[in-house]
């Protein structure tokens, strides 16, 4: 599958320094620190923001952002968010990612390096699946030349670590990359990890080697600055996929049960 790479998933510029955390060494370290208390926030005002924010980045679902016009319009909106519930470090917060996220804005085009939209990536089911031993999934779907009627799932493996208790930054590297043919019957898209886990999956190839997964895709960061239980909001670093700057995330929890 050409143009195989899914949002979500680039978020800076490889470099062969990079040393990536041992995910429970870090965990460890934390735990002996003791985890700082929590802010005390006003319920009803912070429903409001983030009622507001979710609703601006629908608005914006599924545009590119060349000069950063949209992510300026929604930053406001993200500090009205942060002000009212300031976050511990990401290390702290751990056991709130660990949930289905669904990409509500953000990137839509990692291949062109301009923050365009890619159209063969769907805008409408970008979801990112992240579990609790330091793995995570980017599930969505792949339209062969912009084709509907020509689906394809990509499933992105990778691993994530925190790089130390006093940084929101969360390290990346990817690990494996399938395509599934179609959609199983009875399942969400996010159902799909554990299938593939489970080798209950049909229809699944390679969509590349796992040695280039691993040794030449870029390895980078997310700077996870807010989660909680239905909102998730992060910044992508990766000048390769998405030019220079930051790149916004603003994420909702999916209910899976």
């Amino acid at each position: 599958m050409k143009n195989i790479l899914i949002t979500l998933v680039i978020f800076s510029t490889f470099t062969a320094c990079n040393r990536f955390a041992d995910f429970d060494a870090v965990l460890a370290e934390a735990a002996q620190a003791g985890e700082p208390a929590r802010s005390i926030y006003d319920a009803r005002e912070l429903t409001a923001a983030k009622n507001r924010l979710f609703e601006a980045a629908e608005f914006y679902r599924g545009e590119g952002d060349p000069d950063f016009e949209i992510q300026d319009a929604l930053q406001p909106l993200v500090d009205e968010v942060l002000r009212i519930n300031p976050q511990v470090p990401v290390v702290y917060r751990l056991d709130e990612l660990n949930a289905v996220w669904e990409q509500v804005w953000g990137p839509y085009d990692n291949q062109g390096n301009n923050r365009g939209v890619d159209p063969e990536q769907s805008i409408d089911e970008l979801y990112q699946k992240v579990n609790d031993n330091g793995t995570y999934y980017n599930v969505a779907p792949r339209y062969e030349d912009g084709d509907l009627t020509r689906e394809s799932i990509a499933l992105l493996q990778g691993q994530y670590s925190p790089v130390d208790i006093d940084s929101n930054m969360v390290q990346i590297r990817f690990r494996s990359l399938n395509s599934v043919d179609k959609r199983p019957e009875g399942y969400e898209l996010w159902d799909l990890p554990e299938l593939f886990e489970a080798d209950e999956l049909d229809g699944v190839s390679r969509a590349v080697p796992r040695f280039v997964v691993r040794n030449f895709f870029p390895s980078g960061y997310l700077r996870e600055v807010y989660s909680d239980s239905t909102m998730r909001i992060s910044y992508g670093i990766s000048e390769q996929a998405f030019g220079p700057g930051e790149y916004l995330f603003v994420m909702r929890k999916v209910e899976t049960d």
